[in-house]
């Protein structure tokens, strides 16, 4: 850091390179993380973990398994580092555990000075909430404390319905999972629900060091009878993806009050009726004073995500296009790990209603901006 300073070039921390976003672009410094990966020590009485900023998700939770203990809010993709998954507000979809940011107690930064400082509840609180969620603008995260949970028991339910049915009772399908999110297949109007809610004698959350999500368990006889009867028109199988298909990936999150609205908006738009064969998944997140960036600091969300297997052929920037068009006529919130073009300052302030106190502790910490994402 230092040095950086001493020749005045930009310097952008990255751990596994998973982002599809800018921020990771610079002419100056790219340092890579992904070495620092020690797990410095687990606390199964406090319920937390410390770790070096490269420990990747995955690792860390073959670890965490093996003592009863899992993160509160994981991820969809667990290659990730810990430092670049907290530093872009990774999560997955949970409205009881928020984003991975949201589990973070403590953490050590390198300051673009070079000082090495921590942060943690003794320290003024607008610094822990601005360093949550940074895109590593306050300084190279080194190392993070994160609070954990019981690995919970849970069994899968999955539920068919209309997107008109599913606006009208989202709440009460989602009121007691675990994690719950929900596929919308644009060309038949119709939605998956998929819930993981905690249930004695089910199956761990984590098994192999992977969230259910990745291989549900099934659900039991009984929930199988009734998600037939609730069936009301048969969905398209899911394709695997090929080798030769490339992903194409895009998030952005509203105020779960503005769901019915983003979504009437995107139905009437060319985005569904482009690509009738495709899903837009749908995740929740509860809300969380704990960070300023965090896509659910300001209340409840729900994330519109696209991640698409896209042949060689095909126009990877159509879609994003199109559904940016829509999510930017909201004010909707990118997620800063995923592909979108890079809001003005303008969007930013109205989009996150706390960006001013972030550029506060961003500008403490960094005054030459030698950190900064945005310039």
């Amino acid at each position: 850091m230092l040095i950086a300073r001493k020749k005045r070039l930009k310097v952008r921390p990255h751990g596994t390179g998973y982002s599809w976003t800018p921020y990771l672009l610079t002419k100056g410094i790219s340092l890579d993380m992904s070495a620092m990966d020690h797990i410095i020590a687990i606390d199964p009485v406090a319920r937390s973990v410390r770790v070096e900023a490269g420990v990747r998700l995955r690792h860390l939770n073959h670890q965490l398994e093996q003592q009863g203990l899992a993160l509160p809010s994981l991820p969809f993709l667990i290659d990730q580092t810990i430092g670049g998954a907290i530093a872009t507000g990774t999560h997955g979809t949970s409205r009881k555990g928020g984003t991975l940011s949201d589990s973070v107690r403590a953490m050590t930064l390198v300051r673009a000075d070079g000082k090495i400082i921590r942060i943690d509840a003794s320290s003024p609180p607008d610094q822990l909430a601005a360093a949550r969620v940074s895109l590593g603008m306050l300084g190279v995260i080194t190392e993070v404390e994160l609070g954990l949970v019981a690995n919970p028991r849970i069994h899968a339910m999955e539920r068919e319905m209309p997107m008109a049915d599913f606006l009208r009772r989202h709440e009460a399908l989602l009121a007691h999972a675990n994690q719950g999110w929900a596929h919308w297949h644009l060309g038949s109007g119709m939605v998956k629900v998929l819930t993981l809610e905690e249930a004695k004698g089910g199956h761990p959350y984590l098994t192999g060091g992977k969230p259910a999500w990745i291989n549900p368990p099934p659900p039991s006889l009984l929930e199988r009878l009734r998600g037939a009867f609730q069936r009301k028109a048969p969905l398209p199988e899911s394709k695997p993806y090929a080798p030769d298909q490339n992903i194409t990936a895009m998030e952005y999150s509203l105020p779960l009050s503005q769901m019915a609205e983003a979504i009437e908006e995107l139905q009437t738009s060319d985005f569904a009726s482009d690509w009738p064969d495709k899903v837009l998944e749908l995740k929740f997140l509860g809300a969380s004073p704990h960070s300023f960036l965090g896509l659910n600091a300001d209340g409840p969300v729900v994330c519109f995500s696209l991640y698409w297997p896209m042949r060689p052929e095909d126009d990877k920037l159509a879609p994003l296009v199109k559904l940016e068009t829509v999510m930017r006529s909201l004010f909707a919130k990118p997620h800063w790990g995923k592909y979108h073009q890079i809001p003005n300052k303008a969007y930013l302030k109205r989009a996150f209603k706390h960006w001013d106190r972030f550029e506060k502790q961003r500008a403490a910490f960094d005054p030459d901006g030698m950190l900064h994402a945005f310039g």
